[in-house]
């Protein structure tokens, strides 16, 4: 994949005016968020990209990107730099740490996103909605080596779409070697009936007792290698597609049911799964009952190379 980003200024939130501290301790969100600002104000064509060198940053708000093109916010590696949210969840208990509003085709890469203390409450880790109205729409953005976690602190990891934005265009986006790990709802919520054409790739979740790892209401996707581990009630909970499903090439252990799929009110039901392999932990899973496919649906499904199996050793 090539980056539709053009080359630009690179701001550093470390240095003037910006002066970010990435201890730790500090609270660095008006920081961030004023190279953001400087780099996706529409008076400055030139400086796209902001860089958050090594460190830990401490953000208690929402660090909002919005109404802008070809920018990118870059990182240093997910295990170099970590953004550590210290929201107040009393006072905003739907914040998200970043929100993607009405940015196209622009990229954010190589970072890691926490709570702090790690069981802190964070709604959303990443949320992309579009809004009415505006010049432009979310679509197009790459999200590219994420690793998103926490100790169930995070309730949903990434969120696309929302019940303001169910209708607004929001599609053709790409998650590439994201892991997301710890969380309470899901890993990945689709909600929005425009979100067409998104594309997981190499994209891992990981959690325990959770109702499902990926929600999808509304929306097309793909997803292919990586896959989801952990005791969840189903892998891939899936309610009235807009456009076809492909789940291609993952792995899903332990979890208790791997896709359900519901199309409703005539709604026709495109979902190919193809080359995955399912397996259950007979020692960890409470219950097998379960049927591991659900579909209900007047539309097609088409099944090929699924292999299962249980194990007492979750490697196998």
């Amino acid at each position: 994949y090539q980056s539709q980003v053009s080359s630009g200024a690179i701001l550093n939130v470390k240095d003037p005016p910006f002066l970010a501290k990435g201890d730790g301790i500090t609270d660095d969100t008006e920081a961030i968020q004023a190279a953001i600002d400087a780099a996706t104000d529409p008076s400055n064509p030139i400086a796209k990209i902001v860089l958050v060198p090594d460190g830990w940053y401490v953000i208690s708000r929402t660090l909002l990107v919005k109404n802008t093109r070809h920018f990118r916010l870059v990182g240093a590696g997910p295990g170099n730099t970590a953004f550590r949210w210290k929201g107040n969840a009393q006072e905003n208990p739907v914040a998200p740490a970043i929100e993607v509003l009405n940015a196209a085709y622009s990229e954010f890469s190589n970072f890691n996103i926490g709570t702090e203390p790690a069981d802190n409450f964070l709604k959303t880790a990443i949320l992309v909605e579009s809004a009415p109205h505006k010049k432009y729409v979310s679509t197009g953005n790459v999200f590219r080596n994420l690793w998103i976690d926490s100790a169930q602190g995070i309730d949903t990891a990434i969120q696309i779409g929302g019940v303001g934005s169910f209708y607004k265009q929001n599609d053709n986006h790409m998650f590439l070697n994201c892991s997301v790990t710890g969380y309470r709802s899901a890993a990945v919520a689709i909600n929005s009936h425009k979100a067409t054409d998104l594309f997981f790739y190499n994209f891992v979740a990981l959690a325990a007792m959770v109702p499902h790892d990926v929600v999808s209401t509304g929306g097309s996707w793909y997803w292919v290698n990586g896959g989801v581990n952990g005791v969840s009630e189903y892998g891939f909970d899936i309610t009235d597609p807009s456009g076809p499903i492909t789940i291609n090439l993952t792995n899903e252990e332990m979890v208790i049911g791997f896709v359900k799929a519901v199309a409703s009110g005539g709604r026709r039901l495109d979902l190919t799964i193809g080359n995955n392999r399912f397996s259950a932990n007979t020692a960890n899973i409470p219950d097998l009952t379960r049927p591991f496919l659900v579909f209900r649906t007047s539309g097609d499904v088409r099944i090929l190379q699924i292999r299962f199996s249980r194990c007492i050793d979750p490697h196998y």
